[in-house]
């Protein structure tokens, strides 16, 4: 384990702000990224956009002192995704 208290304060906020390691993984001789066209939106945005702008923007808001958090990439992403694929996250009142 490293000891963060002997790092410099940027070095420590690093430490706490997750970064998600993408190892593509197998499930039941399944693969997801075969699946997946290769003219796909989301593929060309990920060919397109570098989004590690993202950890950058984050940096100032991460604390030092607890654990590693969801890599601000991931929760960028899936805001991303919601737009474009217009996820609503609400509930409706039930009919009386």
């Amino acid at each position: 384990m490293i000891d963060a208290g002997c790092l410099p304060l940027e070095g420590r906020m690093q430490l706490m702000m997750g970064q998600r390691r993408f190892a593509a993984k197998l499930h039941y001789q399944l693969s997801l990224d075969d699946m997946v066209s290769l003219d796909h939106l989301l593929r060309r945005i990920a060919a397109a956009v570098d989004f590690s702008f993202v950890r950058d923007l984050c940096r100032l808001f991460y604390s030092h002192t607890v654990q590693p958090s969801v890599d601000p990439v991931v929760i960028f992403k899936t805001l991303l995704l919601g737009y474009l694929y217009v996820w609503h996250h609400f509930r409706t009142p039930a009919d009386a």
